[in-house]
């Protein structure tokens, strides 16, 4: 109990209630209701008794007009951060200028949230925003539910209050000046609808939060033609772009608009590093005897086609690669635009 040199985690610490304005807190950047002062200058001041606060206290007393380091954690930035400040007189409330008191870590389950204002109330004259600003108290007492309201703000008819309220856009904490009334045209006396619960607590900041983005993945053309890593195809998966992607052939391993010779003849091609034009003719023909052996058409050839004699010997330099009558030739070709290992081959099929 008390302080101490430990750097446990605590689960409550001394609770700004208070910000005086142009006090030493306030000029150091001290926030009113999200801030907890853990420890000064190493010591630590996390846990609920009389005790701590006074050793607090005879601290920075004792160092008045010398600089002390406090280690602030924020509750809805989930941060802790140092705050470096001179304890001193001036012209307010104490040598810092702060309302301190313990609390847990719950503050962001308090406060209230409005949800409506409505026109020409006491609320839209104070500027308070529907579902962005959160009332988080007075410069007396901070809000822990709806009854804090009523009782410090709606019952104060007629008298002009100061409110801390907190935005969820702009993410800051503003003062605003409102004076409840009962004659202002609508019911209640501030004009506006408050709720409390979990869909209604104090939002975290939006940098603690990280979005999935577009991935990018390399391409088949990207891997094959040029070396660089940056070189990749951007994927856009809004609606209806998904299957636009996988449509078009470029981005498929499978190319639709290419015969099933052709398509042999690429692998072949491909994974011995390219063929002479003598053994891709070879292939080809026989991938088409196949396919008309398949489909059961040998018997339906015109009655004088000669038959077409295949040598697969390397020495034999006369082979007849094709047949006689055919009027094909061999610089009849198409090339594959995939990569630069394709070579030519025969497009030609028999008559």
């Amino acid at each position: 109990m008390g302080a101490s040199s430990s750097k446990c985690p605590p689960n409550g610490g001394l609770r700004v209630h208070r910000v005086y304005p142009n006090g030493p807190g306030d000029v150091a950047g001290i926030e009113p209701f999200f801030d907890y002062i853990l420890d000064v200058d190493g010591y630590t001041y996390t846990d609920d008794s009389d005790e701590t606060l006074n050793l607090f206290t005879k601290y920075v007393n004792d160092h008045e007009n010398q600089q002390i380091s406090l280690t602030v954690y924020n509750a809805r930035k989930k941060n802790i951060r140092d705050v470096y400040i001179v304890p001193q007189k001036w012209d307010g409330i104490g040598l810092l200028g702060l309302t301190l008191k313990f609390g847990l870590f719950s503050c962001l389950d308090e406060g209230a949230h409005i949800v409506h204002v409505y026109d020409k109330s006491p609320a839209q004259k104070a500027g308070l925003m529907p579902i962005t600003d959160y009332l988080l108290g007075t410069n007396l007492q901070l809000f822990y539910d709806l009854d804090c309201v009523r009782i410090h703000v709606a019952n104060k008819v007629d008298k002009e209050v100061v409110l801390i309220v907190y935005n969820s856009v702009t993410e800051t904490v503003r003062r605003a000046l409102i004076v409840p009334r009962e004659n202002w045209g609508g019911r209640g006396t501030l004009g506006c609808d408050l709720a409390k619960g979990y869909i209604h607590r104090i939002p975290y900041v939006k940098s603690l939060f990280t979005y999935p983005t577009i991935e990018t993945f390399p391409s088949i053309n990207s891997q094959s033609s040029s070396t660089s890593k940056d070189v990749v195809d951007t994927i856009d998966l809004s609606l209806g772009n998904v299957n636009n992607y996988y449509a078009n052939t470029d981005n498929s391993t499978i190319r639709e608009d290419m015969s099933p010779s052709e398509r042999f003849n690429l692998s072949v091609s491909l994974e011995s590093g390219g063929l002479d034009e003598k053994n891709v003719e070879v292939e080809a023909e026989a991938e088409t005897l196949l396919e008309q052996k398949d489909d059961n058409s040998l018997d339906n050839a015109a009655p004088n086609k000669q038959p077409l004699e295949i040598n697969l010997s390397q020495n034999d330099s006369s082979t007849n690669l094709v047949d006689e009558n055919s009027s094909h030739d061999l610089n009849d070709t198409v090339y594959d635009d995939l990569g630069p290992a394709a070579e030519p081959v025969d497009k030609s099929e028999e008559d």
